[in-house]
């Protein structure tokens, strides 16, 4: 066998809709470790169709406000919808529990929620669940101060592990920032989406959570 000196490119698909993917990753996991691939870059692709999700009216204002009540917090959430449609329609806050593992251990977590989130066990559980349900969570949002809507080196950490996505559902990033230092105004938000190999930004809103058209 002659040497394979550029690592092989596998796309891992499942079939199927009922948010089992736990084979796929390992799958993906053995692919990329084993010694005669020396490395394999492999990618999982997602569950759910999400490059073309639509949000119901109303729905980015509601996130908008959340994103304000908790600023300087980062605020996150779920937005979920009918599984047969492409339109996320109905807004849950949840909690960020970054503070509370800042405080139990700074040096595993050093940013408090000022600059980071963690979901609570109960929203994992919530969002897991949704994904076997009729009303599956099709994105997660969370705000982000003086780093605009950019999807940062911190946003993937939250959304891969191991590389691979941890949970099939777009990304939503909202720009909150403190007006003349103190009064939090949104100014606008952009959704991504996972191509199976790295995160695309597939749709702008503005400040009024208006869609915003290309050129």
């Amino acid at each position: 066998m002659s040497d394979q000196k550029t690592p092989i490119r596998v796309l891992v698909a499942k079939p199927g809709l009922d948010g089992h993917d736990r084979g796929a990753k390992v799958i993906a996991r053995a692919l990329r470790d084993a010694a005669p691939l020396h490395g394999a870059r492999t990618y999982v692709s997602a569950l759910f169709p999400s490059a073309d999700t639509q949000l119901a009216r109303g729905v980015l204002r509601e996130v908008y406000r959340h994103v304000e009540d908790e600023f300087p917090k980062v605020a996150c959430g779920f937005i979920s919808g009918p599984r047969k449609s492409n339109v996320g329609s109905r807004v849950r806050r949840c909690d960020n529990t970054q503070d509370e593992l800042h405080s139990a251990n700074p040096e595993i977590f050093p940013r408090n929620s000022a600059a980071a989130y963690n979901l609570s066990a109960d929203d994992i559980w919530r969002l897991s669940r949704s994904l076997k349900s009729e009303e599956p969570v099709k994105i997660i949002y969370y705000s982000q101060t003086n780093f605009g809507s950019y999807f940062t080196h911190m946003s993937r950490e939250g959304a891969l592990i191991d590389g691979l996505l941890s949970y099939p559902v777009a990304h939503l990033l909202v720009d909150v920032r403190a007006v003349k230092g103190v009064q939090p105004r949104v100014f606008g938000a952009a959704l991504y989406t996972w191509t199976g190999a790295d995160f695309i930004r597939v749709v702008d809103f503005d400040e009024r959570g208006v869609q915003v058209d290309e050129g």
